[in-house]
């Protein structure tokens, strides 16, 4: 299991301090529903909202705020996801 957490901080250039929370993010609901990615998820989509609205709003200064929106809308959208997640070849390393 190590060896796979190794081989995903590569591919996304960070390192966890604690395999315990990496490996909790990688466990799905259906593998265990006490210990799971549910809450560290519903975490993670708020943090990944607010930095995408910081980044877009410093990168795109001039922009109306439904211009921004749209470009949020597309960058945080089901379909983008599951684009990165595929480019990463993250159902390798879910724990179901």
């Amino acid at each position: 299991m190590e060896k796979k957490m190794k081989e995903l901080e590569k591919i996304i250039k960070y390192n966890f301090k604690k395999f315990s929370l990496l490996e909790r993010a990688l466990t799905h609901k259906s593998l265990n529903s006490d210990i799971n990615n549910e809450k560290l998820e519903f975490l993670g989509d708020r943090v990944l909202g607010l930095v995408i609205s910081e980044t877009l709003l410093e990168k795109y200064p001039d922009d109306k705020e439904r211009i921004i929106n749209k470009k949020y809308e597309n960058l945080l959208n089901k379909r983008t996801s599951l684009l990165i997640a595929k480019k990463i070849n993250l159902k390798k390393f879910i724990l179901l």
